[in-house]
């Protein structure tokens, strides 16, 4: 437990000083429509930033891309209408799926971060597993799975995401304090 992803960048973050708490609201068979449906849950618990990592059980069960691209669409927009900061985990289909279903998983993942570019709030983290998976020396025993060294290399390269997030977001909590001195000066 000590060496989850959720612990190893907490505590990574506050060894850099942020005073974070993060919690971990996942759930791997979750849909993205799914999350649509809840997502009002996971905003309720008025976080500063929203690490969205969807997909997989969609690809699972074979959902249409252009779906779950809307999906996640939508539940980026709406998370950013909340002035919480989104960093997305992209997702892969199987070697073992159809390349044309590969190649529009792919597309759609990789048109996420070209959109996303453009907005302030998102940053999407294409390939978690890129040079995780398929090395055993950062895998558990499926050869897919990473184990403690391979979390720890997922936080390091997401770590620039997240501490652009929380950035992000002091400097929006910092502009609307600035916004309520002026409008309360007398």
């Amino acid at each position: 437990p000590d060496q989850s992803f959720r612990k190893q960048l907490e505590k990574k973050l506050r060894t850099i000083g942020f005073e974070v708490t993060i919690k971990n609201m996942g759930n791997p068979n979750l849909t993205t429509i799914e999350a649509l449906e809840k997502i009002d849950s996971v905003v309720g618990e008025a976080p500063d930033l929203i690490i969205l990592q969807l997909g997989d059980a969609d690809i699972n069960r074979r959902f249409a891309p252009s779906d779950i691209y809307g999906n996640l669409e939508k539940i980026t927009k709406y998370i950013k209408s909340k002035n919480i900061y989104v960093v997305m985990m992209g997702t892969k289909a199987p070697a073992s799926f159809d390349k044309e279903y590969i190649d529009e998983i792919n597309k759609y993942f990789k048109r996420m971060q070209v959109d996303t570019i453009s907005h302030k709030a998102v940053s999407v983290y294409l390939d978690p597993l890129a040079g995780i998976a398929g090395n055993q020396d950062l895998t558990l025993g499926d050869n897919l799975h990473p184990n403690a060294r391979g979390i720890e290399l997922i936080v390091n390269t997401i770590y620039p995401l997240v501490d652009a997030g929380l950035r992000w977001r002091l400097q929006v909590i910092n502009e609307w304090r600035k916004k309520k001195r002026r409008e309360y000066k007398f």
